[in-house]
C-alpha cells in the first residue's frame, strides 16, 4: 500500500457538499488534490437542500445507523463551532394530515422503541415547546418533537470546508466550465476543462451530482440515473421566532442565517415540468 502523498495527483470534479467534502479528507490524509467546478461552489444540489438532520419516522436499520452516524459528525463540528449561525440543532417538529393516514402517534412509538428521542406533543403544548409555531396549524393527533434534530446552511458549510482545504494545500478551480476525464487505454489519464486546459492526473473522484451520470457515459460507463426533481424556495428575511425545522403535511420548513425561510414540498416538485 501507498500512503496517499506518494500516488499521482487526484482531481476531485464538483464543488457540492460532498465534493468539498472528499476533497478535503483527501488533502487531510497527504493527497495532493485539485477541486474543479463548472461554476461557484454549491451551485448544484447542494445550494438548494433542506439539509435536515434527522433519522425521523421508519427507516431501515441500516439507514438509521447511517443517518445517526452523520448527525454525530455533525454534532462534532457544531461543538467545535458553538455560535455559527449556519448550524443549528434546536430540534425538529413533525405532524401529520388530519385524515385517515395519519400516523403519528405509531411513528412516536416506533422512534421511541428505537431509543430516537421523541416526545409527543398536543397541540396546546406546542407553542411553549418550538418558538414561532402557531398551535392552531397542528392536527388534533398531535406533533412529534425531536430535540437532537437540526439543519445546516450547505453553502455556508461549504464555504468553511474550502477555507480548510486551501490551507492546506488543496487547489481549487471554479467558473472551470463542463469538464470531462480523459482516458487513454481504458484509463484515466487526465481532465479537460471546458476552456480546454488539460490536468494529467491518474485519479479522479467524480461528484457532480445529477450530472454523474452523464459525464461518466462519456467514458463508456453506465449508471441509471434516478435523480429527483428538487425545489426550494426561499422567502426575504421575515419577523419569526422559528428555531426548529417543521416537517407539515403540506411543506417542510426551517429557518436560514439570514432570518429567512426555506420552503420544500413534494407536492410542488411534481408540478415541474422539464
Amino acid at each position: 500500500m501507498h500512503s496517499p502523498s506518494s500516488r499521482a495527483p487526484i482531481v476531485v470534479i464538483g464543488a457540492g457538499i460532498f465534493g468539498v467534502s472528499t476533497a478535503l479528507h483527501l488533502v487531510r490524509a497527504g493527497a495532493t488534490v485539485t477541486l474543479v467546478n463548472d461554476g461557484p461552489p454549491g451551485n448544484g444540489a447542494s445550494g438548494r437542500s433542506l439539509s435536515w438532520l434527522n433519522s425521523a419516522r421508519r427507516r431501515s436499520a441500516v439507514y438509521h445507523q447511517l443517518r445517526m452516524i452523520g448527525i454525530d459528525r455533525y454534532r462534532t463540528l457544531a461543538a467545535q463551532s458553538p455560535d455559527a449561525p449556519w448550524l443549528r440543532f434546536d430540534g425538529g417538529l413533525t405532524w401529520d394530515a388530519d385524515d385517515a393516514f395519519n400516523d403519528i402517534v405509531a411513528v412516536h412509538a416506533h422512534e421511541r422503541a428505537l431509543g430516537y428521542d421523541a416526545e409527543l406533543l398536543a397541540p396546546e403544548s406546542v407553542a411553549a415547546v418550538t418558538p414561532g409555531v402557531n398551535a392552531r396549524a397542528i392536527t388534533p393527533q398531535g406533533a412529534i418533537f425531536n430535540p437532537g434534530e437540526g439543519w445546516v446552511d450547505l453553502p455556508s458549510l461549504i464555504a468553511l470546508l474550502l477555507q480548510n482545504f486551501e490551507a492546506l494545500g488543496g487547489r481549487t478551480i471554479t467558473e472551470a466550465g463542463r469538464a470531462s476525464v480523459d482516458l487513454a487505454g481504458g484509463r484515466v489519464s487526465g481532465v479537460i476543462l471546458g476552456d480546454g486546459i488539460r490536468l494529467a492526473v491518474e485519479t479522479v473522484v467524480v461528484a457532480t451530482g445529477a450530472g454523474v451520470p452523464e459525464l461518466v457515459a462519456a467514458t463508456g460507463r453506465h449508471l441509471p440515473d434516478a435523480t429527483p426533481i428538487s425545489v426550494l424556495v426561499k422567502t426575504k428575511p421575515v419577523a419569526t421566532g422559528l428555531r426548529a425545522v417543521l416537517n407539515t403535511p403540506r411543506v417542510a420548513v426551517r429557518p436560514t442565517p439570514d432570518g429567512a425561510l426555506v420552503l420544500d414540498s413534494a407536492w410542488s416538485e411534481e408540478e415541474v415540468i422539464r
